[in-house]
């Protein structure tokens, strides 16, 4: 007996969506305005606000995308205490 080929489907590749390069600013609110300009021969990346005009930059390596240079700028605590004045810096008592 002769096994009947089964019938399968092509394969599909899903096209890969380039990374977005624009970010909500958690400082005023605007969706979309932050820009990031990442500059690999000087090893450096800039985050600058459209509306606000908030500016950081940092050094990157070659292996940094734009999220996780705007994560950084985030997750920095300088930022938080801009983000929500309500959480105050970690102070230590020292008790004698």
């Amino acid at each position: 007996m002769v096994r009947k080929k089964s019938q399968r489907k092509p394969f599909v590749r899903k096209p890969i969506s380039p990374m977005e390069k624009l970010y909500d600013c958690p400082l005023c609110g605007q969706e979309k305005a932050y820009l990031v300009d990442r500059d690999i021969a000087t090893s450096s990346a800039r985050i600058r606000c459209q509306k606000c005009d908030e500016l950081y930059a940092t050094k990157i390596t070659h292996l940094c995308q734009p999220i996780d240079i705007y994560c950084q700028w985030v997750s920095t605590p300088a930022t938080k205490l801009i983000i929500d004045p309500n959480i105050r810096p970690h102070i230590p008592v020292h008790s004698h």
